[in-house]
């Protein structure tokens, strides 16, 4: 089944690569290594293209989106380095033949998620200042870090609406 925010792109020929990034170069990098499973992530940069126009982001997926996860309460410490090698080198086993080189290369994100993410950041094209989308999404509107977050989303949708005009992202705000 086609979304509208597929049939959206493919009229505008938007097209999509994705780059896997392995998580101790990614921006998610925990110093000294990750622990536990919160400290994983599947990290992507990802390039839309229209015509001579693109643009870069970072995404990131959760380790859920690993093909064959199943959440548990605990994991061993084989399936937790399973996890960890997936989250580095972008490869994935399934099973115990991960670490025995029977891998599978990380199918990366979907088109759609990628515009349904972009456009649910747009939303802070709606808001007037910082503080009012701070309030709006729970942030502290004395937050530098807030902030940071805030003019970051705002240039990432900028440059999404310059890339897919006014009326598209609106229509896939829709979707």
């Amino acid at each position: 089944m086609t979304t509208q925010s597929e049939t959206v792109a493919a009229s505008l020929g938007l097209t999509m690569t994705a780059e896997f990034v392995p998580l101790s170069r990614s921006r998610n990098a925990v110093k000294g290594g990750p622990k536990k499973v919160s400290d994983l992530s599947l990290n992507w940069r990802v390039t839309l293209s229209r015509g001579r126009q693109s643009m870069t982001i970072d995404y990131q997926q959760g380790i859920g989106h690993l093909p064959g996860y199943r959440w548990k309460n605990s994991y061993t410490l084989h399936e937790f380095d399973a996890m960890v090698y997936a989250a580095e080198k972008g490869r994935s086993g399934h099973d115990s033949n991960q670490l025995a080189n029977r891998t599978y290369p990380l199918p990366p994100p979907s088109l759609a998620d990628i515009l349904s993410c972009l456009s649910l950041d747009a939303s802070v094209l709606d808001s007037s200042s910082f503080e009012e989308w701070a309030l709006e999404f729970g942030y502290d509107p004395d937050s530098r870090k807030a902030e940071s977050l805030y003019r970051d989303c705002l240039k990432q949708s900028l440059a999404f609406r310059n890339l897919v005009g006014e009326q598209n992202l609106d229509a896939f705000r829709e979707d």
